[in-house]
């Protein structure tokens, strides 16, 4: 099996986000690996969402790249943490019922195999390995909605309820809200 690190620099964070591309390319060459990095340039409208917008091109570059390589399947690494986030703004925006449940574990040529790990538990995995990585900035961007998630609305929903990522997560697998 041939491995290919694919790279979206979305170039909203100007030699931050050049950064992060080369990042992966240095990792790629550190694994032997080959790497793409396609960079978006088409901006949203005025009044459109960054967020949806930067979703729908890079979509369009996997099914791009999958098709480039023979039908590759694109693997990303949503976690558990991104579930749980993605039903409860399904739940709170009222589409729960209009989009689905969550991020399904497939979708088109991608792929989600860590949708039952926590973010805190790849970290430590990381850190346990001596491998580095990096955070995209823009999860800290308080102009996004799912930025303001992280930071206020799951940190206090785990206070009150520890358990509460995995009790979304599986609540949403067992029951149709």
């Amino acid at each position: 099996m041939r491995v290919t690190l694919l790279h979206v620099n979305h170039g909203w964070r100007g030699s931050e986000s050049d950064a992060d591309a080369e990042f992966v390319r240095q990792l790629g060459k550190r694994l032997g690996v080959s790497v793409r990095v396609r960079k978006l340039r088409k901006k949203p409208k005025k009044g459109d969402s960054w967020e949806a917008h930067a979703r729908t091109l890079r979509k369009a570059i996997y099914r791009d790249e999958s098709k480039r390589l023979g039908g590759a399947l694109v693997f990303t690494a949503h976690s558990a943490d991104d579930q749980a986030e993605t039903r409860l703004w399904r739940i709170f925006t009222g589409a729960f019922h209009q989009l689905g449940e969550g991020i399904l574990a497939r979708h088109e040529v991608e792929i989600r195999p860590l949708l039952g790990v926590r973010r805190s538990d790849l970290r430590r995995f990381l850190k346990e390995e001596k491998q580095t990585w990096r955070e995209d900035a823009s999860n800290l961007d308080r102009r996004f909605m799912r930025a303001q998630m992280r930071q206020d609305l799951m940190p206090a929903i785990e206070r009150m309820f520890p358990k509460a990522i995995s009790a979304i997560n599986s609540l949403a697998q067992s029951v149709k809200l």
